[in-house]
């Protein structure tokens, strides 16, 4: 069987896992390799990081504020007529 399509906040949620994950094995290598390159290269990917980090829970604060929204709508239109 095929896995089901995700919706877009399990997409983010994954993604925000996998760039900790990331961020994590950096800092490994970082400690265990101690030359300027490394550091210079985790310093720049901690950047990087930090703001495809920001801009997913923003996108993910969006997308909630969106779909309650959306909610909340539904809930006040009237019924059509019978």
């Amino acid at each position: 069987m095929f896995p089901l399509p995700k919706s877009s906040t399990e997409q983010i949620t994954d993604l925000m896992f996998l760039a900790g994950n990331l961020r994590v094995a950096c800092e490994l290598c970082a400690r265990v390799e101690r030359t300027e390159e490394i550091a210079g290269m985790h310093k720049i990917f901690e950047r990087q990081m930090v703001s495809a980090l920001r801009t997913a829970a923003k996108m993910l604060s969006d997308l909630e504020s969106s779909e309650r929204s959306g909610a909340s709508n539904q809930n006040n239109e009237p019924s059509p007529a019978p």
